[in-house]
């Protein structure tokens, strides 16, 4: 079960709350402060939040912004264990993700490649990985629903 996020605005930092772990998102370029001291530098992740939270304005798109919380946390969950080159990949490809649920026909070839960087990420995490790779696959087969939707 995906636990809901909210944002609030303090100064110019975003402190983003889910399932008890605090983020402060300084800006796009920023550090991204996990609860535990870790620091990621990358902004995708807010990006990835920003995308994910307009998905709640489309309420046909609940199950994508539901798996796409799953997927935040569980990566939220793998990213300290990553070089940074690779928390950065990651979080690119999620923020692609992200982005590509919220399009009205989703484009195949991106979030392809997207879920397989993600799914490459979590190897480098092999025994946590499980629940992360489960959570990215549901997420492609809902988007691959919506890619070969009505007209496609």
């Amino acid at each position: 079960m995906a636990a809901e996020g909210k944002d609030r605005l303090a100064g110019d930092a975003i402190y983003f709350i889910q399932n008890l772990q605090i983020f402060n998102v300084q800006d796009n370029t920023g550090t991204v402060s996990l609860a535990g001291g870790q620091q990621h530098s990358h902004g995708d992740i807010r990006v990835a939040a920003q995308f994910i939270q307009q998905l709640a304005e489309q309420p046909a798109r609940a199950a994508l912004q539901q798996q796409l919380q799953r997927l935040q946390a569980e990566l939220e969950g793998l990213l300290h264990r990553l070089p940074t080159a690779e928390q950065e990949e990651a979080a690119r490809c999620l923020k692609e993700l992200a982005r590509q649920a919220n399009q009205p026909k989703p484009q195949r070839r991106w979030y392809s490649v997207a879920a397989e960087g993600l799914v490459e990420a979590a190897k480098a995490c092999l025994p946590l990985s499980g629940p992360f790779v489960a959570a990215v696959q549901a997420l492609r087969q809902l988007l691959d629903e919506l890619a070969d939707g009505p007209g496609g």
